[in-house]
């Protein structure tokens, strides 16, 4: 960048380059840059010693690569961005600290049954919007602030779809959009949608208010310890949800391509149903 820039075009850059994140995004790197405190090469490998070395203050390498980027962009839209060669080096080190860490246990995926167990201990517990929520997630395959955000004008049961705000970068929004649309695959997850909109009063009222997503968080954590699930794998929430309804619907779909194939195992259908490399665009 040049160094020398007038006021106008200062402002100007600096309005473009926050853009290129969200803004929610822009403002959750400029907190994790002020607890770094010194926004330098040199301090924030300070930051990173004491996040891995002293108690209590250990980060995990895919944390401190957030912050990591969070000052790197606060820098480029200050106007003072780091050099390629200080970048370089702040991966490196990020990645050595995460090829000493232990191999991170795989979250578990919910599946039909487990859901029942959660739905169950929702509604037992008076948190009707949450049970609702959980059939409703693991029916569309969507994240937990989804349930939070869903109103009418987005649920169209006619097409079995249910429209939800998209997670990616500020870049690709506004190329493909805010909105993604989400197939409604559960009988269970269509009646409730359709209970829940007669019961709003506004097409753009909230279709489970009594959503909460620390609630529902510990309702995981609670049934996960209750009922013995897999110590192994991690119950951290709802997101569980979502990985268990891709599970189960990756696992139907492999067992369609098994009896098409006339093959014994799902095993054998995965593999003939790899895709081949393709060629560069001609």
């Amino acid at each position: 960048m040049p160094k020398k820039l007038s006021e106008r075009c200062q402002v100007f850059r600096a309005k473009a380059l926050k853009a290129t994140v969200k803004p929610e995004t822009h403002r959750g790197y400029a907190a994790k840059v002020r607890e770094i405190g010194d926004p330098t090469y040199e301090g924030f490998l300070e930051f990173a010693r004491k996040r891995t070395e002293e108690p209590g203050q250990k980060l995990a390498a895919s944390t401190l690569r957030t912050y990591k980027s969070a000052l790197v962009h606060i820098r480029k839209v200050a106007g003072y961005p780091m050099s390629q060669e200080e970048n370089d080096d702040l991966d490196e080190v990020i990645t050595g600290i995460q090829c000493s860490e232990q191999p991170r246990a795989k979250r578990g995926p919910v599946d039909e049954d487990k859901l029942a167990d959660l739905v169950a201990a929702a509604h037992a517990s008076g948190e009707h919007d949450i049970g609702f929520g959980m059939v409703v997630m693991y029916g569309i395959t969507c994240r937990p602030r989804d349930l939070g955000e869903m109103i009418p004008a987005r649920v169209d049961l006619k097409e079995n779809t249910v429209w939800v705000r998209r997670k990616a970068s500020a870049r690709m929004i506004a190329k493909d959009g805010v909105w993604e649309a989400h197939p409604i695959t559960t009988e269970g997850a269509k009646i409730i949608l359709a209970k829940q909109i007669k019961k709003t009063s506004s097409s753009k009222g909230l279709l489970f208010p009594g959503w909460r997503a620390a609630k529902a968080r510990n309702i995981v954590h609670q049934v996960a310890k209750a009922k013995g699930w897999d110590p192994k794998l991690v119950w951290d929430g709802t997101h569980g949800l979502r990985h268990g309804a891709a599970h189960d619907i990756l696992r139907e779909a492999l067992e369609q391509v098994r009896t098409a194939g006339g093959w014994k195992t799902k095993g054998s259908a995965a593999h003939y149903s790899r895709l081949g490399r393709q060629g560069p665009p001609q």
